[in-house]
Order: C-alpha cells, then sequence, then structure tokens
C-alpha cells in the first residue's frame, strides 16, 4: 500500500513525528481513505491476540 499512496505518504512525513499509525479504508469503488493518523500511544493489539507472527514479520521489514 505505502507504494500506491505516495500522497498519503508525504502528507503524514510533514507532520514530523518519530512514530505515526495511519489506518486507512478501502472504499467500494477502489479509492483508498485516510480514517485515521496518530502518534501511535493508543495503538495496540486485542487482548488474546497471538503476537509472534506479527513480530517477526516487523522484525523482518526492519531488516530489509
Amino acid at each position: 500500500i505505502r507504494d500506491r499512496l505516495p500522497s498519503v505518504r508525504e502528507a503524514v512525513g510533514r507532520l514530523g513525528l518519530r512514530w505515526v499509525t495511519t489506518d486507512l479504508a478501502l472504499r467500494e469503488d477502489g479509492v483508498w481513505r485516510v480514517v485515521e493518523v496518530g502518534d501511535g500511544q493508543v495503538s495496540g493489539l486485542p487482548a488474546g491476540a497471538e503476537t509472534a507472527e506479527l513480530f517477526a514479520a516487523l522484525a523482518a521489514a526492519g531488516a530489509r
């Protein structure tokens, strides 16, 4: 998604935040919409969520 939405990446980058979350939704007509942008303070996983696969994917992405 990151490569398909350069205008969103640019706008979020201008915020100047070290850590930022951006929630997106794909509309029925195929257009992406920004739903929410935040500084990550309210990010989290649901109670009981399996985290091993998520953190392995994040570590692999960070290694690239």
